[in-house]
């Protein structure tokens, strides 16, 4: 639920670990492994005219799979609730393909996740902006969602 996902991450918080950090880590770890997959396997025409790459290409299997768990992951952690096939397909619209152009496309993409994920951004006192939530710091050092 809602209230459990926020006791949570600010449990998290607490102890220092911040979820997107590392799910940034991973994006970036998946533009590294988009640049391991050879060129006839990516790029505007060969990344679209060879889908049984992921059957014949080790880096393209590992690209694939590592973007269909990050996809799910990515939008677990920007929405709360049960997540639609619809929500998920517009996060993976947004995830790096093997049809991008070349990786400056690629990163300009995780980029855009990185500002859709958000930030911590300290504003008045002890409240953090934190994906799209307001949590305020309460006086035994956990936070509680306001937001």
């Amino acid at each position: 639920t809602p209230t459990d996902k926020s006791k949570v991450i600010s449990e998290l918080y607490t102890v220092g670990f911040n979820p997107h950090d590392v799910v940034i880590r991973k994006l970036n770890g998946l533009a590294d492994s988009w640049e391991n997959i050879p060129e006839g396997y990516k790029g505007l025409v060969q990344g679209r005219a060879t889908p049984w790459a992921t059957s014949a290409d080790v880096q393209s299997a590992e690209f694939e799979s590592a973007k269909e768990v990050l996809t799910r992951i990515v939008a677990r952690l920007n929405d709360v609730g049960m997540l639609s096939d619809q929500d998920v397909a517009s996060y993976k619209k947004a995830m790096p393909s093997r049809g991008d152009r070349n990786i400056e496309v690629v990163r300009s993409k995780i980029e855009g996740l990185k500002t859709a994920l958000g930030g911590s951004k300290k504003t008045e006192g002890d409240t953090i902006i934190k994906g799209g939530a307001t949590f305020k710091k309460n006086s035994d050092g956990t936070y509680t969602r306001i937001q």
